[in-house]
């Protein structure tokens, strides 16, 4: 059986280990969020997504935060347009997260079910969740919106059964994150939207909030933790050894 002497010392050198171990724990940061939300009057917007003879993509440039692991989710908002034809307001898009390289979209990271524009003048919030798509801390991104794969415009339908539809979007006319910038593209394929150069306006962003998933740090015990351990056991082992080295002795 073994005493209690013996269990208070294990005891003992668990504590000890644990304590001096406890900076090799894991730690979770507070959610970061990127968003040019309190600088925007809640009002300023501009028809800059629209399905029309050249068909209109908009987007966010951001630089993910060095606390951030991953993009869960994003919002910005839109509103209908009644810019030259207020009597079409159907517009579909797709909402999109790309790589950026400072002038092009990279690698395609994730993509939305085919989403309907505003029907309300008035600006609303459009949210979306992106589940988590890991990002590089420090990364280029850029969040996009597009009507080139939903809601291509045909010109030979025009005026016809489709008529130029705009959408507004929320945006702050100053520099009001330095991570990044409002881009825009006019390219009338999806090819070309993918390749051609955008657009990057760095005097104006997006009205946006986007919100990622914390990175998890997680430190490495120092090499004395272990020595530590290792003398705790030493000390739990030599009384253990005397015990029975008497007992053969008799």
């Amino acid at each position: 059986m073994i005493s209690r002497s013996i269990i208070s010392r294990v005891a003992l050198a668990v504590c000890i280990a644990t304590g001096v171990a406890s900076p090799g724990q894991s730690h979770l940061q507070a959610q970061p969020i990127v968003s040019t939300l309190p600088d925007w009057d809640g009002a300023a917007a501009a028809p800059l997504l629209s399905r029309d003879f050249v068909s209109a993509s908009v987007g966010q440039t951001f630089t993910t935060p060095n606390d951030a692991a991953a993009l869960n989710g994003l919002s910005l908002f839109l509103g209908y347009s009644p810019l030259f034809f207020p009597f079409d307001q159907d517009l579909r898009f797709h909402a999109y997260l790309f790589g950026w390289n400072g002038t092009t979209l990279t690698d395609l990271l994730w993509k939305s079910s085919i989403q309907e524009g505003a029907i309300e003048i008035d600006l609303t919030a459009q949210a979306f969740d992106i589940g988590g798509v890991p990002l590089a801390a420090g990364g280029q991104y850029a969040v996009v919106l597009s009507t080139l794969e939903a809601d291509p415009f045909d010109p030979a339908l025009a005026f016809i059964t489709q008529f130029p539809s705009y959408q507004n979007v929320g945006v702050v006319d100053f520099d009001a994150y330095t991570g990044g910038a409002l881009i825009q593209s006019y390219s009338d394929n999806w090819g070309d939207l993918l390749t051609a150069p955008w657009l990057v306006n760095e005097t104006a962003d997006l009205a946006i909030e986007l919100r990622f998933a914390p990175r998890v740090d997680v430190v490495v015990p120092e090499p004395s933790t272990f020595a530590l351990l290792a003398s705790a056991l030493v000390l739990l082992g030599v009384p253990a050894a005397r015990r029975a080295s008497r007992r053969d002795s008799r």
